[in-house]
């Protein structure tokens, strides 16, 4: 009845119509503009791109409207900080709805492009996985044709594979640096390093202490990235040192 004083309604709820056209409950056009500014607030909420810290100029600007539209044409009455209550009321709840739903879409946002960022790295690791398997395939051909042994290393530098007969004994769980000096083991673990972090082959000449011989060999070690075997090592034997002395003791004792 206050909203809109419509004759079926005013009988609808059991009210003579002409008794209560003639009390002065509410004005239809004010009661209709009251509807029409909280509606012109909810759908700026809803629909425009305004962030929620400063869509709250909406409702007070609205406020602000009515309260002048209103005062111009009347004095303030009870009605009337009534209806200023309401807008605010219904603005307040507008806003808490438009401030839910921009936190609802933010925070799935957020999780989208988490998302997105996890699906490219794990792309960029995919690729990067197939490259270095790409590489370390290239490396093993190479040094099966021009190194004389190939040793795989744990990431202990133990090593993980069976050279028996090039070490001379067997070294399946043997520390590779066990078979150089203190010299060369820490050069050894500086190219090591170099390698971890290039994820590019790396040489180096070093004295091979194997069981009964030592030798000069040259060294290509190269990342294959994680897992159980974490190292591969071509060896190539440059010279033996026991046949340079066994063949200087032969030419001073005349053998030669």
């Amino acid at each position: 009845v206050v909203a809109g004083q419509t004759y079926h309604l005013t009988l609808a709820l059991g009210f003579d119509p002409e008794s209560l056209w003639d009390k002065r409950l509410a004005y239809t056009n004010e009661v209709w503009r009251l509807l029409g500014l909280n509606l012109l607030s909810t759908v700026t909420f809803f629909h425009l791109p305004i962030r929620s810290v400063l869509s709250w100029f909406v409702p007070l600007g609205g406020m602000l409207t009515f309260l002048v539209t209103s005062g111009a044409a009347h004095s303030a009455d009870s009605a009337q900080a009534l209806h200023v209550v309401f807008l605010v009321a219904l603005s307040l709840v507008a806003w808490n709805g438009s401030s839910r739903i921009e936190v609802l879409t933010r925070t799935k946002w957020r999780a989208m492009r988490q998302v997105e960022e996890q699906q490219a790295s794990i792309v960029d690791k995919e690729e990067q996985i197939r490259r270095q398997a790409h590489t370390v395939s290239l490396l093993q051909r190479v040094a099966g044709v021009f190194c004389d042994t190939l040793v795989y290393l744990e990431s202990d530098l133990r090593i993980s594979s069976t050279a028996d007969a090039f070490f001379e004994q067997p070294v399946k769980g043997v520390p590779f640096m066990d078979f150089l000096g203190e010299e060369d083991s820490m050069r050894f673990q500086a190219c090591v390093q170099r390698a971890r972090i290039s994820q590019l082959p790396e040489c180096m000449a070093v004295t091979l202490r194997r069981k009964f011989t030592t030798g000069e060999v040259h060294l290509l070690l190269m990342d294959m990235g994680g897992g159980s075997t974490r190292y591969m090592l071509g060896i190539r034997v440059e010279q033996s040192l026991d046949a340079v002395c066994l063949g200087a003791d032969d030419v001073m004792d005349g053998s030669v």
